[in-house]
Parts: structure tokens; sequence; C-alpha cells
């Protein structure tokens, strides 16, 4: 068996910024289909019903999950969790909303300058998306409007609401659970969150067959808490080319219609 999955997580040398680039890649990839071709446009993955997206948003939860809990737990300080989060976050997302409206909007818009000012759409672009409390909203007053895939601006940002509920939901299960491990053991953290992490998966495949709750969040939840488990197993998680090989291999039967 290979080294320990903390070996590396201890390491810069850890290849997590070749992954996230990877995975961005492969959303670039993805959305290229249907902002070139229009909305439901299948890429060429779509035959093996899977999408190079979806796969890449996994990997954004699952490593985000690992690296945020790795935050918090070495912190062991919510407050000091909190506004690490807020900075990691929103800074550089007011940056990217102003910079929609303000560049990318106000040049491509078909609307005059104070009508595209004056519209109620552009403020709403901007309060959803610079808080993030309301959902996101992709649509601009007269830009792309006359693209295949019709209104949208800045697309990618569906995810970053999930992502951020489950760093609340982090913070908030994890104060709750440290303050009941003082009792109950040092392993209890550890148990409960990998329990959280399959109750996760399970609720999503059961709601494939059964819907009653919001797919994306079920799916996403799994990953983000998955990710959280990883971290607090490191220790007892080794990492193996032929484990990966063969997980690989049944992944490729899996999808196969």
């Amino acid at each position: 068996m290979g080294l320990a999955l903390s070996a590396y997580a201890n390491s810069r040398d850890n290849n997590f910024n070749l992954m996230r680039f990877v995975a961005a890649s492969l959303v670039l990839y993805s959305h290229s289909f249907p902002l070139a071709l229009g909305r439901g446009a299948p890429e060429p993955l779509h035959g093996l019903g899977i999408s190079a997206g979806s796969l890449a948003v996994d990997v954004f939860f699952v490593t985000s999950g690992f690296l945020v809990a790795g935050s918090l737990f070495k912190r062991n300080n919510i407050v000091a969790f909190v506004w690490a989060r807020i900075l990691r976050i929103y800074p550089a997302l007011i940056v990217a909303v102003l910079f929609c409206i303000l560049v990318v909007g106000l040049f491509f818009t078909t609307e005059a300058a104070v009508d595209y000012f004056s519209d109620p759409k552009t403020f709403k672009f901007m309060k959803r998306n610079v808080t993030l409390f309301w959902g996101v909203k992709y649509e601009l007053p007269g830009v792309f409007e006359n693209l295949p895939f019709k209104g949208a601006v800045n697309g990618s940002l569906w995810t970053l609401p999930y992502e951020v509920k489950m760093y609340a939901y982090l913070a908030v299960i994890a104060a709750m659970l440290v303050f009941l491990q003082k009792r109950l053991g040092s392993l209890f953290l550890s148990v409960v969150f990998l329990l959280i992490a399959l109750a996760g998966a399970a609720s999503n495949i059961f709601n494939h067959f059964r819907p009653f709750a919001s797919v994306h969040f079920l799916h996403l939840f799994s990953m983000f808490f998955f990710g959280v488990a990883y971290y607090l197993y490191r220790d007892r998680i080794r990492l193996s080319t032929p484990v990966f090989l063969v997980l690989l291999a049944v992944m490729a039967v899996a999808v196969q219609n």
C-alpha cells in the first residue's frame, strides 16, 4: 500500500492546485457546448451518462470539504474559521460581480447605459450575487440575449450558494460535536462525520428513485462531507495505484448503458 493521505495533506507536494486546475478546465469544456449550441446541448461524454462539468464539481466539493475541514480543526475556533471563509469567498466574488456589471455587461448590453444601470435586473444581479443569500442571478439587461444560451452571465456562480451553506453546516455541526466529544471520546467526531457523509450519499441515491429534495443539494452535500471525512481519517487512508485502477475500472463499467 502507498503512503497515508496525511503524508500528502501535510506537504506542499500534494497536487491540490493541479486537481483544481484540471477541474476548472473541465468546467470550461463542459460549459462550452450549451453556450455555443444552446441549452441542453450534450457534450461528448453525455452518451456515457456522465458530464465533465459534473465530475469537476464533485472534485471541487470533495477537495473543498477536505481543505475546509483542515482549516476548521486546525484553528479550533469557529469565529476565526468563519472570518477566514468570508475572506476566502467574498472579496474575489465582489470583484467578479462588479466586473460582470461594469465591464462585461456595459460593453455587451444592447441598451443605453442609463437604461442599463436603472433597470432593476442590474441591481438584482448585484444584490444576489454579492450576498448569495437569495441564490444567484444570471441575467443582465440586454446582455447576451441573442446567444444560443440566452442571457447567462457567469453561470458558474451557481455552486457558490451551496458552498457557503456547506461551510455553515460544517461549523454548526462541528461546534455541537466538539461539545459532545468531551463526554463520548476522541473517535466520536470522526465517526459522526463519516455517518453524515454516508447518510448524504444514501439520501442522494434514494432521491434518484423517489425525489424528495433538491438533487444538487443532496449530491453536493455528500461530496463535501466525504471530503470532511477524508480529512478526519487521513492517517488511515492509504493511496494505492492498484486500488485506484480497480475503482476506475468499476466506474467505467458503471457508466455503461
